[in-house]
């Protein structure tokens, strides 16, 4: 265990889960990763990005809806980390 997991613990033992919350875990085979998390966002930023960069046009509809809800969900993510880094020990 690093110290800063230590510190973590010590000063906030709920600490590790939520940042765990906040990362997300590996989806399962075939499966997707909880558009809540850090890495479902990324999941589905790289397959917008490819069905972009794939297209012989602009945006579809539907990929710039994806985009939105991205964007929400990084908002969302956001306040979330924020809120729980205020809880956190400073790293030095």
């Amino acid at each position: 265990m690093s110290a800063l997991n230590a510190t973590t613990i010590a000063t906030n033992p709920g600490a590790i889960e939520q940042i765990d919350a906040v990362i997300g875990t590996a989806p399962p085979i075939l499966g997707k990763s909880d558009v809540a998390t850090l890495l479902g966002v990324s999941d589905r930023l790289d397959t917008l990005a490819s069905a972009v960069e794939s297209a012989d046009g602009a945006p579809s509809p539907d990929e710039l809806r994806g985009f939105a809800a991205l964007i929400t969900a990084l908002d969302s993510l956001e306040k979330r980390w924020t809120a729980l880094r205020a809880q956190l020990p400073p790293v030095s």
